[in-house]
């Protein structure tokens, strides 16, 4: 009997666990902050990842994470999607979208199969400093990309410690970045501490 009782408390542990590691957002309390500044509280949802069907193939959309509809406050309104969305909240974190500069391949499939060209993506806000901002990607806590205010492109964060061609425009802007070293970019590898380095040294 106990061991039925501990089988049955580590599956609603892992039940949560995978409630709480799950990305997708269905109709879960919010708002969504219109271009037109207009402000829509009720229930967000987006999708960024496919859900699976048992004996299907899922392949992911190249456009998932790109829009998100809400079901506004009192029920019975019409749900409404826009794709021109400034910011939403859920989950207690703000969502923006923002056009990564991604020199890959995927990313060029990605554009060219959505239809995407800006390649824009809501991602989670994480961290500001001055002209600033990191985000996050909602699929990988690990994946964080840099946006200075008033760029139109944000760039993925990997790409500019390794100075990758996707990011050249990037550390080409900061005289400072250009000429760090590698044992100085090593120091930066840290996001914030990134970000908080950028604002000091790069106007």
């Amino acid at each position: 009997m106990k061991t039925i009782v501990i089988l049955f408390s580590a599956m609603l542990i892992c039940q949560g666990l995978s409630a709480q590691l799950n990305p997708n957002i269905v109709g879960e309390d919010g708002y969504v902050v219109f271009a037109d500044v207009d402000t829509v509280r009720g229930k967000v949802s987006i999708e960024f990842k496919e859900k699976e069907e048992i004996g299907t193939t899922t392949i992911k959309s190249m456009d998932a994470g790109r829009e998100v509809s809400i079901q506004p406050y009192p029920y019975n309104n019409k749900p409404r999607t826009k794709q021109k969305v400034l910011c939403f909240f859920a989950r207690g974190t703000r969502y923006e979208p923002i056009s990564i500069k991604d020199g890959s391949a995927v990313g060029f499939m990605s554009k060219m199969a959505s239809g995407n060209a800006g390649n824009v993506h809501f991602f989670k806000s994480f961290y500001q400093a001055g002209n600033f901002s990191v985000f996050q990607d909602p699929l990988d806590d690990y994946n964080f990309a840099v946006k200075k205010t008033g760029d139109e492109k944000a760039f993925y964060f990997g790409d500019i410690l390794k100075n990758k061609k996707a990011a050249k425009s990037f550390v080409e802007a900061c005289e400072a970045l250009k000429s760090q070293s590698k044992d100085g970019l090593n120091e930066l590898r840290d996001v914030k501490v990134f970000a908080d380095y950028l604002n000091a040294n790069c106007k």
